[in-house]
């Protein structure tokens, strides 16, 4: 039902634009006295020849300005009066300007309200006078279709936003334990360590230890801790006391962590859990004390350093970290440690084996490991691993040992972005002098860029109500510094400061104005010019062309920036410039031919359709 009220509005709309393009001729008025009685009606007639608006775009209640151009086709008076009829503005008035040279005039309507009104158009009658001062006539029925004006609408609401899902933190858990042996019944105090390996802050953590095995705590086993940011750890000193009889040289104390994180929305709870090693003395039996073998020297990794409180990703940094042989009365020997790191961290140019002839009884060894951050990192912590293999001598006997050391290594992704040095600059519409300076910027940054110009500024033999002569200097001056531009007709005769052709050109005429275009650029190529039945592009510089495709008299806004698109890319492919040239019109002439009749001109040609033209399906 839209397509079809759509359809019926645009047919009238049509019907409208005739009428009011069409000479109107009215019979003059009857002038009062016996003289005038039996005179014979005067008649005039006048044709509008086109409309200019100070907004591109104007929406309901908008303000604007609609200049209509008007000239007339009989020899009558230059002196007419213009009254605004009921249409789809409010208020306004009406300034009219005679060129008694050839009967041109420019009525300006100023401070037009538009009303929102589905049919767009400006009406207004012309009273003027017949030239021998006796007979007064006047012409109304004149209209104006504003193709400008757009109707209000109603915004859209805004979705709400999906809140960003933020991992929870981790918590990795070490402590002192391992460095010196609790005897039996002996009272010690041991440091725990939580760690934050995560990227988002604990808030109000509480501790919860439980001891197992032959260890007991002693006081509270629930700390309530200080909140720990990302990357960070904090400490709790812990008092145990070992049993009278201790039956395993390795006691256990299981660590549970409870928290709140920031998920962006209210806080969100968290937990997580763990656990620490205390060395042990084994209770001996007396009469067995002769017989039994000392224990297994125990490697620890007792402390750690990458850097800082976590790695960039892409970046370098040194791992160094140090392992202590845990046993107050034997050495080990034959010490081999293997580093292993993971997708997210890696080695960085260093072997990942280590060997040590000896470590002393209670005695530490450090290591640097070089490794690197992968560009992008899947996860906020990498886990390294540290193998490590030994010997050792215990009552006469070579024995072996080995342990399994791991740290966490914190990681994040930072923004970043790189930019690569341009192969063409290309500049279309610009909305001022400001913005050919930043052109002129960007052409300076990228000196061995190809550089393409644009000059859009008017059209069907008129400028813009925006481009004024200033505008124009500058515009000129951008263009000298083009290896190509790429104006229309009518942008082509304002760089030249000449008027634009009015007639069609033959091929010598149309070739005779690209040419002239080389004393701006070195490469040029003119659009949209009037060749008869055709409608024709001309090319100058090394590559001199006139290209001719049969004019369709059907008219969208876009075509223009779409020609100029089509063109640097078929340049970029590395096609000659009339070659390009001849693809972009081909393609431009293809997406007008392929839009549907009843389609809006406003939203342009439907050249999406046709894309697979400009890049070919190639076999391999």
């Amino acid at each position: 039902m839209k397509r079809i009220t759509r359809s019926l509005l645009s047919l009238c709309l049509a019907f409208v634009l005739c009428a009011a393009l069409l000479p109107n001729v009215n019979v003059a008025n009857a002038a009062d006295g016996d003289d005038k009685e039996s005179a014979t009606p005067k008649t005039t007639s006048f044709l509008i020849t086109g409309y200019e608006a100070s907004r591109s775009s104007i929406y309901t209640g908008d303000s604007v300005n609609i200049t209509v151009h008007l000239s007339r086709t009989d020899s009558g008076s230059s002196k007419i009066r213009v009254v605004r009829g009921l249409d789809s503005f409010q208020g306004g008035t009406a300034d009219a300007v005679a060129d008694g040279q050839n009967g041109d005039y420019t009525v300006t309507f100023s401070n037009l309200t538009y009303a929102g009104d589905s049919d767009k158009r400006l009406a207004f009658t012309i009273y003027y006078s017949s030239g021998d001062g006796l007979t007064s006539a006047y012409q109304d029925g004149n209209t104006v279709p504003i193709r400008e004006c757009v109707p209000y609408t109603e915004p859209k609401p805004e979705p709400e936003p999906t809140p960003e899902t933020i991992p929870a933190p981790r918590a990795v858990f070490n402590s002192d334990g391992m460095v010196s042996a609790i005897a039996a019944g002996e009272t010690k105090v041991i440091t725990v360590y939580i760690q934050n390996a995560g990227t988002t802050a604990m808030r109000d953590p509480i501790l919860t230890l439980k001891s197992s095995g032959s260890l007991l705590i002693m006081g509270s086993q629930d700390y309530m801790l200080d909140d720990i940011r990302a990357g960070r750890d904090t400490a709790v000193n812990v008092t145990v006391k070992a049993l009278d009889k201790v039956e395993s040289q390795m006691q256990t104390i299981d660590a549970t962590l409870s928290f709140y994180y920031d998920n962006g929305t209210p806080l969100t709870g968290g937990s997580a859990s763990g656990s620490v090693n205390v060395l042990s003395t084994v209770t001996k039996d007396t009469k067995d004390e002769e017989t039994i073998a000392s224990p297994t020297p125990i490697v620890i990794l007792s402390k750690y350093n990458y850097g800082g409180s976590s790695v960039a990703a892409g970046s370098s940094t040194n791992l160094s970290f140090s392992f202590t042989n845990t046993s107050k009365k034997l050495k080990i020997e034959n010490v081999m440690l293997t580093v292993t790191g993971g997708t997210d961290l890696m080695l960085n140019g260093s072997t990942n084996t280590f060997y040590f002839d000896s470590v002393a009884a209670g005695g530490s060894k450090s290591v640097t490991v070089p490794m690197k951050a992968a560009q992008l990192i899947s996860a906020s912590a990498q886990d390294v691993k540290i193998d490590v293999t030994y010997e050792y001598v215990d009552q006469n006997a070579r024995k072996s040992g080995n342990a399994t050391l791991s740290l966490s290594v914190p990681l994040y992704q930072p923004d970043r972005f790189e930019l690569s040095e341009p192969k063409t600059s290309y500049t279309g519409y610009v909305g001022g002098e400001e913005q050919i300076a930043l052109a002129e910027k960007a052409f300076d940054r990228g000196p061995a860029a190809r550089k393409i110009v644009d000059p859009v500024m008017g059209d069907n033999g008129h400028a813009y109500s925006t481009v004024t002569p200033a505008f124009i200097d500058r515009m000129r001056e951008l263009a000298r510094r083009a290896d190509l531009i790429l104006p229309n007709a009518t942008e082509a005769a304002l760089l030249l400061q000449k008027d634009a052709a009015a007639g069609p050109l033959d091929d010598a005429a149309a070739q005779a104005l690209a040419d002239e275009l080389a004393a701006l650029a070195p490469n040029a190529v003119v659009t949209g010019l009037p060749m008869g039945k055709y409608i024709g592009c001309a090319g100058s510089g090394r590559d001199r062309f006139v290209i001719r495709k049969l004019h369709i008299d059907r008219s969208f806004p876009g075509t223009g920036d779409l020609y100029g698109a089509v063109l640097i890319g078929s340049l970029i492919q590395g096609n000659a410039l009339s070659a390009a040239a001849d693809n972009a019109a081909e393609f431009v002439s293809l997406a007008i031919q392929k839009t549907p009749a009843d389609q809006d001109t406003r939203f342009g040609v439907w050249f999406e359709p046709l894309l697979p033209r400009l890049c070919p399906q190639r076999e391999f």
